[in-house]
């Protein structure tokens, strides 16, 4: 269970969740299946799950979970992050900024003289990481006072230059508008069967720094008489035959 263990419930997957997952691992093993049987003339057998390909995300914290035997896995204390600047802060108008500084110390006099607090880079609690870990929930809370001053147009505005690496926590809807989304091709347009185009997002692998192209998915047995006629060998009058007695839809 990975979210608060007194919810009233657990949280619910995202739509299609294991299905997206497993896709991408049954193209992985095609691909690897297919290179064995050139280089090696050996074919293999493709086998891909919903569970294997949960488990496998899920991969820390099933391995944690023997390491902690019985024990609750720990669980994040938003209020008391070792690193305050890998945390998540309030703006005032109720949006959220994802803060990722894993080096701390590099990070941490940059970020005090963006937000307008340069007397926190010499503050006795805050000093260094070490001061920062001991004073954790007083950094946390003084940082949430601060972001919770401006809306997330200014913020983007302050902490456009940062080096430090940050996000906004965008909607899916934002997520179309995206500069690094719609520069890198990550959302392609499809063209539907009837004619409607949309949105979708690509495969993540690209090759040759080229987005790839998507086509829409095939109608219900579109194909079917072509593969049997292409894999099988069978002709139209076996098709018919076959389609006839229930075998082939």
């Amino acid at each position: 269970m990975l979210g608060d263990p007194a919810a009233p419930f657990p949280p619910a997957q995202r739509p299609a969740f294991g299905d997206v997952m497993g896709g991408l691992a049954l193209a992985g093993g095609i691909s690897a299946a297919l290179l064995r049987r050139a280089t090696t003339g050996a074919t293999s057998v493709v086998d891909v799950s919903l569970l294997a390909t949960a488990m496998w995300n899920l991969m820390p914290d099933i391995t944690a979970a023997k390491l902690f035997g019985d024990a609750p896995l720990p669980r994040i204390d938003w209020d008391s992050i070792p690193n305050p600047i890998v945390n998540m802060y309030r703006t005032s108008d109720g949006r959220w900024i994802n803060l990722v500084m894993l080096e701390s110390d590099r990070y941490w006099p940059e970020i005090c003289r963006v937000i307008g607090k340069p007397e926190w880079i010499d503050d006795e609690r805050f000093k260094d990481a070490a001061a920062r870990f001991q004073n954790a929930r007083e950094c946390i809370r003084l940082l949430r006072d601060v972001f919770a001053e401006r809306t997330l147009a200014k913020w983007r505005e302050v902490l456009g230059d940062l080096e430090g690496v940050w996000a906004v926590v965008q909607t899916p809807h934002e997520v179309h508008d995206d500069p690094q989304v719609l520069a890198n091709g990550y959302l392609r347009p499809v063209e539907s069967g009837s004619g409607a185009t949309f949105s979708l997002p690509a495969n993540p692998v690209q090759f040759d720094e080229t987005p790839p192209d998507l086509l829409r998915a095939p109608e219900h047995g579109e194909h079917t008489e072509a593969v049997l006629m292409e894999l099988l060998g069978l002709d139209w009058d076996q098709i018919i035959a076959h389609k006839e007695s229930g075998a082939v839809l």
